[in-house]
């Protein structure tokens, strides 16, 4: 099996950080010269979907056509005892179709019945390129960036990387190919205003709400796959579903 990995975007895997408070890296200390929006929304879930919520409350509000059944089935096995994760049904209509990008929702719950994470989740099987697995990354940080603030972007350590500008101006990074692999390794750069978290890792934020964006783009036996996947999240001391 033959395998090459593009991994590119915003989070503890890949590129870049907006955390709650909305304050962002400068351009020279981060790699970015993303663009805050003057009215950032707070990050307390998504879409209505508060952090804290219930499975129950959460699956009032939502369409439960829009889960997997069996996940459904297993979260209600598993809810009390580690927590669980609803993922989305990929035969459904997506939860949301944002930029032209169809996203399906994927909810985390720990075992205290309290949503803690929430993705969203694009995912092309086939037929398609890395340019156009990049531009679906492209459209959804500029979206981020447009609603929620200016986020800090994740470079390799080894480099060199690779960088890039969306439509919008919006900085990120794809990481150099090794070993067949195309990877982007997590480092954080602080905004001036915060020269004490300087390349902390992110685990280290443990009082922060954040956003975080994730794509990879591989190719196995021929077939390539693209993945972009959003997520908005609890603090990381909050308690988490369990493995």
């Amino acid at each position: 099996m033959s395998s090459k990995i593009l991994a590119l975007g915003i989070a503890a895997g890949a590129s870049s950080i907006l955390t709650a408070c909305g304050s962002g890296a400068d351009a020279q200390g981060s790699g970015s010269t993303q663009n805050a929006a003057d009215n950032q929304q707070e990050i307390e879930g998504y879409a209505g979907i508060k952090f804290g919520t219930s499975l129950n409350e959460a699956l009032a509000s939502l369409e439960v056509r829009l889960f997997n059944p069996a996940s459904l089935n297993e979260c209600l096995k598993d809810l009390p005892l580690k927590g669980c994760f609803l993922s989305g049904d990929r035969e459904a209509a997506p939860f949301q179709i944002k930029d032209g990008i169809p996203y399906r929702i994927t909810l985390s719950f720990n075992r205290l019945d309290k949503l803690t994470d929430v993705d969203l989740n694009y995912d092309r099987d086939g037929d398609i390129s890395r340019d156009q697995c990049l531009e679906m990354h492209e459209r959804t940080l500029d979206w981020m960036v447009r609603e929620y603030g200016t986020m800090r972007a994740s470079f390799s350590q080894e480099g060199p990387d690779e960088a890039r500008t969306t439509p919008a101006k919006n900085s990120y990074y794809v990481g150099s190919e090794k070993d067949g692999f195309l990877v982007t390794r997590p480092m954080r750069t602080a905004a001036k205003a915060e020269p004490n978290v300087a390349n902390q890792p992110i685990t280290k934020w443990d009082n922060r709400r954040y956003a975080s964006l994730l794509t990879h783009f591989i190719v196995v036996d021929g077939k390539p796959m693209c993945g972009v996947n959003v997520s908005f999240s609890e603090p990381e001391s909050v308690e988490r579903r369990k493995d």
